[in-house]
């Protein structure tokens, strides 16, 4: 009997896992082994238990032909690495493939002893068009050094596990079984941000909580896109609250802090105090964060990569519909640094346009930096 181990966060377990798996026994296997990791070395299971994340996936395979849930994991509270748990799966279930992704082949030069791991069965890889040259140099290196690697005639939807914990808590719908996604709502899964949420909607008009959102949303598809490698929890914040002043600094009888002088009664001012009121009203002390929404609308001089994000992402929300959007997010999904620029560029000449030489002074100190005009 030919079998595949397919191992996983599982975190939740959405429809490309379902279909992976599915894909690997059409390829030939007799079964296929699920094998959820307990304390996953690369990934931060959040607030969500082991026993959380069984219940999911039984849920989600409940019906399934040929897979079965091995929980070997669940034996303690250590990190278990592949080349540790693949020799138990190996005498417990004879000869295997092991199946990864193309991400994970690409990253595969990070897993604790990988050497150890491709002597000890083939490797049966999805494949990853959006990064096919990291994924053939990584397939080349790896048969070099001996690696058995079969890629498999599917390339799967590019869908993160991350991102749909993140969309949930966004609200958003997301792509996971239906029964999964009930018992996600019913056990209040990935919900930390729920306070944040629920008190920026009673701040903020409707239109403006749902850029907010989107915002949030985009910020974190442009992290995991890019592998800017930023804690998508700050990107979260960053850009959820980016504009929590923008009925406060209506209010001329709010404290507003340290917010320029100069800015105030301008369009610009609400970043400034969006600074101010997220450290006041949502006890937001990160200093990234606040820098963040301090610059979002203007942009600066010498912008950190988490500044940039939200800067970008501010424009770039998919709940904008202006025509001169869509090919911004297509020169964003060329590259970041190419994409911002585009953007700041963007942004100058359009207000050049429209304001002549009125134009807020650190918005040109940005466009002199970036655009050296």
């Amino acid at each position: 009997m030919s079998i595949g181990i397919f191992g996983g966060a599982f975190n939740p377990p959405h429809i490309e896992h379902i279909n992976m798996m599915q894909k690997a026994l059409d390829e030939g296997l007799d079964t296929i082994v699920c094998v959820p990791s307990k304390n996953p070395p690369h990934k931060n299971t959040c607030t969500t238990s082991f026993a959380q994340r069984m219940d999911m996936l039984n849920i989600a395979l409940l019906g399934k032909r040929n897979i079965i849930i091995d929980n070997i994991e669940d034996i303690d509270n250590e990190i278990h690495y592949t080349y540790q748990t693949l020799p138990k799966l190996i005498k417990k279930y004879g000869d295997v493939v092991f199946i990864m992704g193309g991400d994970s082949l690409i990253d595969f030069h990070t897993w604790k002893n990988p050497e150890e791991i491709i002597k000890m069965c083939p490797i049966w890889v999805f494949k990853r068009g959006d990064r096919n040259e990291e994924f053939q140099a990584a397939k080349k290196f790896w048969e070099d050094k001996g690696a058995k690697i079969k890629v498999l005639d599917y390339e799967p939807k590019d869908i993160s596990s991350s991102l749909i914990r993140y969309d949930i808590a966004l609200g958003y719908d997301v792509p996971v079984d239906e029964k999964v996604k009930r018992y996600i709502y019913e056990n209040a899964l990935y919900s930390d941000y729920e306070p944040y949420i629920r008190k920026l909607s009673r701040m903020i008009n409707e239109h403006r909580f749902y850029h907010s959102l989107g915002v949030a949303k985009y910020a974190l598809y442009l992290n995991d896109k890019h592998h800017l490698g930023l804690d998508n929890n700050k990107v979260l914040l960053a850009g959820l609250l980016h504009d929590c002043a923008k009925q406060i600094e209506k209010d001329p009888t709010y404290d507003k802090g340290d917010t320029p002088k100069d800015s105030i009664g301008t369009p610009v001012e609400h970043q400034f105090l969006g600074a101010v009121v997220a450290q006041r009203e949502f006890d937001i002390k990160d200093e990234e964060i606040l820098s963040a929404i301090r610059c979002h609308t203007t942009g600066k001089p010498n912008m950190t990569i988490f500044e940039k994000l939200i800067y970008s992402a501010d424009l770039l929300d998919e709940g904008r519909k202006e025509d001169f959007i869509i090919p911004l997010r297509k020169e964003m999904d060329k590259g970041f640094e190419h994409g911002f620029l585009t953007i700041v560029k963007q942004q100058y000449d359009y207000l050049r346009k429209e304001k002549g030489d009125n134009i807020y002074p650190l918005t040109i100190e940005c466009a002199k930096y970036y655009l050296n005009i």
